[in-house]
């Protein structure tokens, strides 16, 4: 149920609190989480993906009583916002579900509200998903002297955050200042953030699947053999689990064309090391 907030809390250390306190009961110390989606499960909610279309927010959380669902918008071509709007309503559902009655919470765009309960389900997705002690260890870890765009790609590729998210969770962690975090936004603006991470050789739709969809691995082994000219787009979408648009555009997405004819059916197996 909600969870209780002393009188002198501020929105953001509310929230922020409850994902240390929920990251310190499931002991996950400071490490990433991959597997968004089962720790959401695990906390009681049902998990769904629904192509609302691009305009038509992030998601929502609804709480009936007795089931608690979340819904996040898989027409946002970010897999890494979908991951921080999951974590978001995750948060409504440690925070402001209520003892007794039902809960309905749409978010149109969960980084543009200053309501203080959006603050607080933001602070608690941030600090899930990249808590401050996480992004210093792995800054000391890598050995960093300077805050690159692709040191932030780096932290996108660890913690599964977007750009953006990095930046504020680098410089709210103390890390850089304002006017390094200025110059990180900045870069994105006269760049990109596919050149950023093009760089260390990370595809979010790879490393960060959809609910229910397939391990990563087996994942880039199948867009592997589609990239050979392996198999082709009947197979490509009979593998994800996809329609055949939707593995097209998954693909496009990481950069792949099909080339020459379709291997024989041993050659691809021998391609996905079977």
């Amino acid at each position: 149920m909600a969870a209780n907030r002393s009188s002198e809390d501020q929105p953001y250390e509310h929230g922020a609190r409850r994902a240390l306190e929920l990251r310190l009961e499931l002991g996950l110390g400071d490490e990433p989480i991959p597997e968004l989606w089962t720790l959401v499960r695990v906390r009681g909610a049902q998990l769904a993906f629904r192509p609302f279309g691009a305009a038509a927010g992030d998601g929502l959380y609804l709480w009936n009583g007795d089931t608690a669902l979340i819904i996040a918008n898989s027409s946002t071509r970010s897999r890494l916002r979908q991951r921080f709007t999951v974590a978001h309503e995750l948060g409504h559902h440690e925070l402001h579900r209520p003892a007794e009655g039902s809960y309905l919470h749409t978010d149109k765009d969960i980084f543009a509200s200053t309501d203080p309960v959006e603050q607080e389900a933001n602070a608690f997705a941030s600090h899930l998903l990249a808590p401050d002690p996480a992004i210093k260890r792995a800054l000391a870890e890598w050995q960093v002297t300077d805050i690159s765009p692709v040191v932030i790609a780096r932290l996108m590729q660890r913690y599964g955050i977007s750009y953006e998210t990095a930046v504020f969770r680098t410089h709210n962690s103390g890390v850089i200042n304002a006017g390094q975090r200025d110059r990180l936004l900045d870069a994105k603006r006269s760049s990109s953030v596919r050149a950023f991470c093009d760089q260390i050789h990370f595809n979010e739709f790879l490393s960060f699947p959809p609910a229910g969809g397939l391990p990563g691995p087996f994942e880039a082994d199948v867009v592997q053999a589609y990239r050979a000219g392996g198999i082709g787009d009947d197979r490509l979408a009979e593998l994800l689990r996809l329609p055949r648009l939707e593995a097209l555009e998954r693909v496009r997405e990481a950069g792949v064309e099909a080339v020459g004819d379709e291997l024989s059916a041993d050659e691809f197996e021998a391609l996905l090391g079977g």
